[in-house]
């Protein structure tokens, strides 16, 4: 008896091993999934008939079969759970090549390893670019010169601000004789995020962080959008720290219209710096993300206690800071520095 079965019997027949059976009978009331584990599978087997595995699995009568004719054979056949495959039959005229298990087992490895390579390769998702430049000026020529045709050639980086801008020019001839123009450009995406961050926060704030997700495209947007929260000194998540507990939410955008989301988070109490905050949407192979800081203020209050030590003569006198040492019996104050100045 070396297995217990769900059947009045369990047996592996081989011609490379002898016949087993386990003769033990699982009770109704203990049907528990048996989990097995062998060195080795495929064997080195002399015999044409080669290795014969039967698995069922589950209640009688609907569990898989998974049935692998020897290792000489030209056709293999696998039904698992019902639904069969293909069978893989070797070119006309060849043989199939005996392999050793270590054989087997490194090249089974390297199969894994150039499929994993090519899984990365075709489900790894776009890198996102998070905007991050909001110069409210784009550029500043002053003293742009034209050629023989009388044009004007320049070059400049947008800041990355998804909005309207206003495009001023001033040309001017050496008698003084100008002329202005303006135009207006706009700078966008086919899917925007737009955070609406607070201009500050306080210690112990609870606030909704709200957005708005911008479809431009003639089609409804599905997709997720990601709310961030960085601590700018270290560059690690405080998520956690702010109970941003559902930083990922789904949104759907009608073709040229926009769809609002708002994630909920608490300020910690003893949190006293700037966070970085990071909104990102994605959508099929579009996405978009900014960043930005947001200023976190105490709301408390900073009070400056004086004692003057009057001194005249020698002597030895005390004093006797009573704010000071009564500052323990309240729950609220704590001591900031100590200061001793003498002239």
């Amino acid at each position: 008896q070396i297995w217990p079965a769900y059947y009045p019997r369990t047996g592996w027949e081989a011609f490379t091993f002898a016949f087993t059976r386990s003769n033990t009978q699982v009770r109704e009331t203990e049907r528990l999934t048996l989990n097995k584990t062998y060195d080795r599978l495929f064997v080195d087997d002399p015999q044409p008939g080669g290795l014969i595995f039967s698995l069922a699995e589950g209640q009688p009568g609907n569990g898989g079969v998974i049935r692998i004719r020897g290792l000489s054979s030209n056709v293999k056949t696998v039904q698992r759970e019902g639904l069969p495959m293909d069978a893989v039959a070797a070119p006309a005229g060849s043989q199939a090549r005996k392999q050793s298990p270590a054989g087997a087992a490194a090249e089974m490895a390297r199969t894994d390893v150039k499929n994993q390579e090519n899984s990365d390769t075709l489900i790894s998702p776009p890198a996102i670019a998070i905007r991050k430049n909001f110069n409210e000026t784009a550029f500043f020529f002053p003293e742009l010169k034209t050629d023989s045709s009388d044009n004007v050639e320049f070059s400049f980086t947008m800041p990355e601000a998804v909005t309207r801008w206003k495009w001023i020019t001033l040309a001017h001839t050496k008698d003084l004789a100008f002329a202005t123009g303006e135009k207006s450009v706009v700078t966008q995406k086919q899917l925007m995020v737009q955070p609406n961050a607070t201009r500050f926060v306080r210690q112990g704030d609870r606030i909704d962080f709200s957005g708005k997700i911008v479809n431009l495209t003639d089609s409804e947007m599905t997709g997720q959008v990601e709310l961030q929260l960085i601590d700018p000194t270290t560059n690690q998540s405080v998520d956690g720290w702010f109970q941003n507990v559902f930083p990922n939410q789904f949104f759907t955008a009608a073709p040229h219209q926009s769809t609002a989301v708002s994630f909920s988070i608490l300020i910690p109490a003893q949190y006293d710096k700037a966070l970085t905050y990071r909104m990102i949407a994605r959508s099929n192979n579009i996405s978009d993300g900014e960043e930005g800081l947001l200023p976190v203020l105490s709301n408390r209050t900073l009070v400056t206690e004086a004692l003057q030590l009057p001194v005249r003569g020698t002597g030895v006198k005390a004093f006797t800071f009573d704010k000071l040492l009564k500052s323990g019996e309240s729950e609220t104050l704590t001591t900031q520095s100590l200061t001793v100045e003498y002239t």
